[in-house]
């Protein structure tokens, strides 16, 4: 009773009621709007449900997406920890070098220091999202491994300012959160445009150790 739905609907909070919504949309005389609601909803960086299923399919086979736009969507997923909508993301990839990073970041997941050594990662940011997370991951097992590897892959593939500047970060965070003998150079180290305010958090609380008014 789709139509009904549409006659009752008010906008909800809740995530599978907007996709039976959109859903309800696509059943019958599809209004201008659809295809870029559908969108907006894809783009919440929300686990997928079920009920979503339908209308994302029909974002994907309108060919509004390509593989950029889904590779940033993928990135967005795979920081915030949902794997099966990066999964479903993934999925749909049409260059093959991109399906490899992907493959590449989920193993990343057991063998960080692989994946950072791995010569399916260069310069490029697609690349170096992968580089990033596969640090993280392994300076949060330990920092010196992680720092050794970052120095590594950085000078076989010397990364843009940018990202050095969120490696530097990572590495700061990780020397920090676990009491690591060189967290003061590795704060002092994260350039101005990566620090934020966990930087700044730690970077107080050292100070405020030392009395370093």
């Amino acid at each position: 009773r789709w139509q009904d739905f549409l006659r009752h609907y008010r906008a909800q909070d809740d995530i599978t009621l907007q996709c039976q919504w959109l859903v309800a949309r696509l059943r019958g005389p599809r209004d201008a709007s659809l295809m870029d609601d559908i969108e907006r909803l894809w783009q919440r960086d929300d686990d997928y449900v079920a009920a979503c299923a339908p209308a994302f399919e029909q974002l994907y086979a309108s060919g509004r997406l390509d593989d950029t736009r889904l590779w940033t969507r993928l990135e967005r997923a795979m920081e915030a920890g949902r794997g099966g909508a990066a999964n479903d993301i993934a999925a749909r990839l049409r260059t093959p070098r991109l399906r490899e990073l992907f493959a590449l970041w989920r193993r990343a997941a057991s063998d960080s220091a692989a994946a950072l050594r791995s010569p399916a990662l260069d310069a490029r940011p697609e690349s170096l999202a992968v580089a990033l997370a596969a640090l993280r991951r392994l300076a949060r097992q330990d920092v010196d491994t992680a720092l050794a590897a970052w120095r590594a892959f950085s000078a076989r593939v010397v990364p843009a300012a940018e990202f050095a500047g969120r490696a530097a970060r990572v590495l700061a965070l990780a020397a920090a959160s676990s009491a690591h003998p060189a967290r003061l150079t590795l704060l002092d180290a994260v350039p101005e445009a990566a620090v934020d305010a966990d930087v700044q958090r730690y970077q107080l609380r050292e100070a405020l150790a030392a009395e370093d008014w």
